[in-house]
């Protein structure tokens, strides 16, 4: 999850192929990847150019186990620095 947050702090905005790459990293690591999501952390719907905040939600197994997280992050790039 915080792989995906810093592509997503870092400019990368082609979503879909997050979540397939991020899959490949959780099955690389030992998890059976079940659901990730990137969604507008308002609405919960697909993002757009007006969403403020998007939300990751994600779910993997690890064994039997079912492990589930989410992670708020900003989408609206920081203030500048006052001189």
């Amino acid at each position: 999850m915080r792989w995906i947050s810093s592509q997503i702090r870092g400019g990368r905005n082609d979503y879909s192929e997050i979540i397939v790459d991020a899959n490949d990293q959780l099955r690389a690591a030992g998890l059976q990847p079940d659901e990730i999501y990137i969604r507008d952390a308002a609405s919960l719907q697909p993002l757009t150019e007006e969403s403020q905040q998007a939300v990751i939600l994600m779910s993997a197994f690890l064994g039997k186990a079912r492990l589930i997280d989410n992670q708020v992050i900003d989408l609206t790039p920081p203030a500048p620095a006052a001189e």
